[in-house]
């Protein structure tokens, strides 16, 4: 899976150096419903899967008499959380989002945007709500010497929806900067099971939550887009 999606990247991303694409890097906090693991000798709590920093890569088109805008995206995040018995949880998260902007300011607009020398109005022309839906490959694990991995028939899809805001802030012609930030709703999925420990006498000093998830993946981020066919 890993694989294909970093070849899935090199082909959306290099296939069109004659259109209009975008990078995004975003700081990523996860807020997940009974997804965590409990210290057995301290009685702490620590919550999974932890916070990451993502990058994302995306392909601009737009309706041709109405300013909404499409930005289909492929998205790499990394969590990490390390425990005091030296486990390290680790998460891969490759995703699918589908992000949608509605410029509700200028939404009868023919702007040839993101060509930013006719405009004057940043706020009218530049600002926008978005809808995402998505899709996530969820792979996580543990990686400790005596527990081993999570049991990786738990790794699966996570189906999710987004709402959020930004500003276009056009550079140039060619260069447009946009802060973003969007709230995602994880949908139901399985957790990751706990591995049985590999010494039966030396039981892990945590105990990991089991059953069902969902929750919240808040992101905030910049993304740069590029025109490659601009005029």
């Amino acid at each position: 899976m890993r694989h294909l999606f970093l070849t899935l990247i090199l082909i959306f991303g290099g296939s069109q150096l004659q259109a209009q694409m975008g990078l995004r890097a975003a700081f990523d906090h996860f807020e997940l419903d009974d997804f965590q693991v409990l210290l057995t000798e301290t009685q702490e709590v620590r919550e999974l899967p932890g916070t990451a920093y993502s990058l994302g890569v995306d392909y601009w088109f737009r309706l041709k008499n109405k300013r909404i805008e499409f930005m289909p995206e492929l998205n790499y995040a990394r969590t990490s959380v390390d425990l005091p018995d030296g486990t390290h949880i680790r998460g891969q998260w490759y995703s699918f989002f589908f992000n949608t902007n509605f410029y509700i300011f200028d939404l009868a607009s023919d702007c040839d945007c993101p060509t930013f020398s006719k405009q004057n109005n940043l706020l009218k022309s530049g600002f926008f709500v978005s809808v995402s839906p998505g899709v996530t490959y969820a792979g996580i694990n543990s990686e400790s010497e005596r527990t081993g991995n999570f049991d990786p028939d738990h790794t699966g899809i996570i189906p999710s929806l987004a709402g959020g805001i930004g500003l276009d802030l056009g550079v140039s012609d060619f260069l447009t900067l946009t802060p973003f930030a969007e709230a995602r709703y994880l949908f139901p999925f399985d957790q990751p099971a706990q591995a049985e420990p590999i010494n039966d006498a030396v039981p892990p000093d945590y105990q990991l939550s089991g059953g069902e998830s969902q929750g919240w993946r808040f992101r905030a981020g910049l993304r740069l887009g590029f025109r490659f066919d601009y005029r």
